[in-house]
């Protein structure tokens, strides 16, 4: 008996699954390599080699074709998006029997999170606002974070306690985030308020203010030729005339209740955004999250 056989190419793939180091979130660690190889005894033609989802990559070495009893390397990363378990596919498409070739692929991306359950306070300039944060860590990342607050309005301070926390891979560490504000005082307490000028009524006040300005260059003519007359009876009339002249041509005036006396500015009222922020830094690995917070002076 006698017969022909039609060459054909076999892929393997080793290894049948890669399980990748932890990671932290938005970073590339180093490849872990696949081989391919074809036990054929014709060439093997790769169509494509993918990796999903977005947290696996590939680069491959092994071009469109591989001869006969040969082996190439693909190199897989892994480049976590989320925090959490990670677990995706190598997909090699190929003319061998069995196409596609898979390998399935692991990994857990670290990284942290903030959060507010009571985002937004309403206060009184002079008062202090008071919120709750926590800091959650996400895949076990046990790493320090730093922390700052930003968007605070004029004349009031915004602080984080504690500036910086260790977190412990697996639950929540509290904040406290305060901004004090600043309220609207007078300088001197129980300075007089004054009352705003009254109109002016000219119809009537004119000829008033001209009678009493008569009245005292009179008086300045009387003292200048009597120098008899002595300046202690002529001052207290001059005093009085020019007194009259300056209320009657300014509209009255005074203390009293109804004005505002010299004051120091507050807080000044309206909405504002309040951003905290949490950084970790690792030589060339940064993480930033951010939390925001609404204050309402009132």
């Amino acid at each position: 008996m006698s017969g022909t056989t039609t060459p054909t190419p076999l892929a393997s793939v080793t290894p049948s699954n890669i399980s990748f180091p932890n990671q932290y979130v938005g970073t590339s660690g180093l490849p872990q390599s696949v081989t391919v190889t074809n036990n054929g005894n014709a060439p093997l033609s790769i169509t494509s080699t993918t990796a999903s989802p977005g947290d696996f990559g590939t680069l491959s070495a092994c071009g469109s074709s591989l001869a006969a009893e040969t082996s190439c390397a693909i190199g897989v990363f892994f480049d976590p998006i989320a925090s959490g378990a990670r677990v995706g596919t190598l997909t090699i498409a190929d003319n061998g029997p069995g196409s596609p070739q898979t390998v399935a692929l692991s990994g857990t991306g670290q990284d942290f999170s903030m959060t507010s359950a009571a985002p937004t306070a309403t206060i009184a300039a002079g008062q202090t606002a008071t919120y709750s944060v926590a800091v959650s860590p996400g895949g076990g990342f046990n790493q320090t974070v730093s922390l700052s607050c930003t968007g605070a309005p004029s004349l009031s301070t915004c602080t984080v306690s504690p500036n910086s926390v260790t977190l412990n891979g697996s639950t929540s560490t509290p904040l406290t985030v305060t901004v004090s504000t600043t309220a609207h005082t007078l300088i001197f307490p129980g300075f007089p308020k004054m009352r705003p000028l009254r109109p002016v009524n000219l119809p009537l006040q004119f000829p008033v203010a001209l009678l009493l300005a008569l009245a005292l260059t009179a008086c300045l003519t009387r003292l200048a030729k009597d120098r008899k007359v002595r300046l202690a009876t002529m001052l207290p009339l001059f005093l009085l005339l020019s007194s009259g002249i300056a209320l009657v041509s300014c509209g009255g005036g005074g203390g009293g209740p109804g004005g505002s006396g010299p004051s120091q500015p507050g807080t000044p009222a309206g909405t504002y955004s309040l951003t905290v922020s949490g950084t970790f830094s690792s030589s060339s690995t940064t993480l930033t999250h951010n939390t925001k917070l609404t204050l309402v002076v009132q």
